[in-house]
């Protein structure tokens, strides 16, 4: 990670940093050269030696396609390089307010909302002519600037079309989009130039009426898309047409270009006239300019880039559509008439629970309005197979989650890089930020009575937290590199943390005494965890192995060998007689903790397994992975139960809340998904 007053290519100068994630960064910098500020961002390779020439032959032919194009409606990439062995993009600072940030409850007026439309259909009809689709269109990707100038920021999923005019995909591009705005065909992995109109009538749709579409896979299982006029009837039909043919879910039903679109649409010349110089109409003011981090960034970029929000403007969350049955991708493909994988998704259904009184001490700093409904059901190996999104957060990037012991507080480590922050359940209302790591913070868990919450980051420090003042207690320090997981014992007296420095330390938390340090590992350990006795703890290494350590003296019990690659993740079954493992060799081990054998291997994510977690039962064991899926097995069997799409990129963490009845998953798309069941 850069600092603040690094200087890179001897030209541009750091100045703060805007977003970071595990795999890249984007900072505000200046251009000592041009005396300008510009956003740098920086991808972290995570490639293996064998793929470096054609990681970089793909980043070079990408990063030349965006860095050419010129729109006024569009951040202009001035800049790319490798330095060091990362690759970075400068572009410019784009100065405003998000269009998701000016939405109101119900929606703009129709007049601001067409000249809008018409400056972003010429941004497509410009893009598309260049062989370029951005596929993450929605309101807090558009940039409001005080001239009323709308700017398409954050091309993170962009997909780049070769000079064949193919739809190929490049080789380093992931991802589906915003689920509210994403088309059914952007699931399925067949996108083009139609896919964008029907996210661009998303847009529309919302800053219309203020509310987002339902989620397409949810209209596939008989969700209705509201016609625009029934919630105003001030739109004019001309409007309210064209807006809902775009969001036709079969691509042929569509606007076939963006030309067509903004044929269709009344009043399309306003945006002349703005361009030209003359006044924003009445409505369309900024009441204050946000900086944000304008994201024009290559296919070659998502996978270290999605890890954060890069705009940094926020909006309200969208409101979720009812509840409907699972989809699967194949009748999405039928219905698009767009290829297809073979897989299944369950589309995002109710939001959460009433939440109940916080009792933090903590002032919170956004108060929305929960949406009382039936509680949902405890989950088991029976109705697993049926669950569905119950509620979702968008623009919660963090590294790890956790509940409080009561289960009404979400805690998330490394918002916005350096925080923890506390979220009421189920209204997402900030309680507060525990703020003090000088470094991102890559992990926290909350004490057995949830006074106490512990972190670690990447400037080596532990740090120990009062939960309801929200006041640091103490900073205990040793280790000689980033500190990657922390744990708390059962009983709330010890304190386990994971470093890059080979080794795992326990504190003693009453006066943050080094207990022992406990070394064997030959390399960075990642992992840590108390079995629910307390007498051991697990830490998972990158030298592919996993090991049981005694608390009592911080002797070895027993090291674990199987897997062929980096142990990622661990975690201890209820009844402390099991400790799952989830590694980068794309399996998950179930091992016997009394004698050290596996037990039995599971199989089914395609990519990295980045995260494991017991429900509160033992019954059920789910996974998060990198091929952006949660699993959940039998626990008992190895069988698989269900397999719950909804992210739309890997998935980092998962947390169980305290009775069993919300698993709640968080990945590098930003949101947080709780899945569960009322039926």
């Amino acid at each position: 990670m850069l600092t603040v007053g690094q200087i890179l290519q001897d030209r541009y100068t750091i100045e703060a940093v805007l977003g970071q994630g595990g795999m890249g960064a984007v900072y505000q910098a200046r251009d000592v050269s041009l005396k300008a500020p510009c956003v740098v961002k920086e991808l972290l390779l995570p490639a293996q030696p064998s793929q470096l020439a054609s990681l970089a032959e793909q980043f070079q032919r990408e990063a030349s396609i965006l860095a050419n194009l010129r729109h006024p409606n569009l951040p202009r990439v001035s800049n790319f390089f490798l330095e060091q062995g990362n690759y970075y993009l400068v572009m410019d600072l784009i100065k405003g307010q998000s269009l998701g940030k000016l939405i109101g409850a119900t929606g703009l007026p129709e007049a601001a909302v067409l000249d809008y439309a018409d400056q972003l259909l010429g941004v497509l009809e410009y893009i598309h002519g260049q062989g370029v689709l951005h596929r993450d269109i929605k309101p807090n990707n558009v940039v409001i600037q005080p001239d009323g100038r709308a700017v398409l920021v954050d091309f993170g999923l962009v997909k780049i079309i070769d000079g064949e005019k193919t739809s190929a995909t490049m080789t380093f591009l992931h991802g589906m989009g915003t689920p509210a705005y994403a088309p059914p065909e952007q699931f399925t992995g067949g996108t083009d130039a139609r896919s964008d109109i029907y996210s661009l009538g998303g847009l529309l749709y919302q800053a219309l009426c203020g509310q987002a579409p339902p989620m397409a896979l949810n209209r596939l299982a008989g969700v209705p898309l509201v016609p625009l006029r029934q919630f105003k009837k001030s739109i004019s039909p001309n409007t309210e047409r064209a807006v809902m043919k775009a969001l036709e879910l079969k691509a042929n039903d569509r606007f076939q270009s963006a030309a067509q679109f903004r044929a269709a649409l009344p009043g399309k010349n306003s945006a002349t006239a703005r361009l030209s110089g003359q006044a924003a109409p009445a409505g369309q003011s900024v009441s204050s300019r946000v900086l944000a981090g304008a994201a024009v960034v290559c296919g070659v970029l998502l996978i270290a880039l999605a890890v954060f929000v890069v705009s940094q403007l926020s909006a309200p969350a969208s409101p979720a559509p009812a509840a409907a049955p699972t989809v699967t991708v194949a009748a999405v493909a039928a219905a698009t008439q767009l290829p297809s994988a073979a897989a299944q998704a369950t589309p995002t259904t109710e939001p959460s629970p009433t939440p109940a009184a916080i009792g933090t001490g903590l002032t919170p700093t956004e108060t929305p309005s929960p949406t009382p409904l039936l509680p949902p059901l405890v989950i088991d190996t029976d109705n697993a197979p049926h669950l569905g999104i119950l509620g979702q957060w968008e623009n919660r990037t963090v590294n790890q989650i956790a509940w409080s012991p009561d289960g009404k507080v979400l805690a998330g480590a490394g918002y916005k890089g350096l925080n923890i922050r506390g979220w009421s359940i189920p209204d997402g209302g900030v309680i507060g930020d525990l703020a003090g790591h000088s470094a991102p913070v890559r992990s926290a868990a909350y004490s057995p009575d949830g006074s106490m919450v512990v972190s670690g980051g990447n400037d080596r420090t532990v740090r120990l937290w009062d939960a309801r003042a929200g006041k640091l207690l103490r900073t205990l320090t040793g280790h000689t590199d980033q500190v990657d997981s922390v744990a708390f014992s059962p009983d709330g007296r010890t304190v386990a943390s994971a470093s890059d420095d080979n080794t795992v330390r326990l504190w003693r938390v009453s006066d943050g005494a080094l207990l022992h340090t406990l070394k064997g590992h030959g390399k960075a350990v990642v992992a840590v965890a108390f079995s629910p006795d307390g007498n051991l703890v697990a830490s998972g290494s990158l030298d592919n192995t996993a090991r049981l350590w005694n608390v009592s003296d911080g002797s070895l019990a027993r090291e674990l060998k199987g897997h062929t690659n980096w142990v990622w993740c661990l975690a201890f079954s209820p009844d402390g007689s099991l400790l799952a493992t989830g590694s980068t060799d794309n399996t998950i081990r179930l091992w016997n903790v009394n004698d050290g054998s596996t037990v039995r291997r599971l199989r089914g994510h395609t990519d990295f397994v980045l995260s494991v977690a017991f429900n509160p039962g033992g019954a059920i064991l789910a996974s998060g992975g990198k091929d952006n899926s949660v699993r959940l097995w039998n626990v008992a069997t190895g069988a698989p139960l269900a397999k719950l799409l909804g992210h739309v990129s890997y998935v980092g963490s998962l947390a169980w809340n305290p009775d069993g009845t919300v698993l709640a998953s968080t990945g590098a798309d930003g949101f947080i998904i709780f899945w569960g069941t009322r039926e």
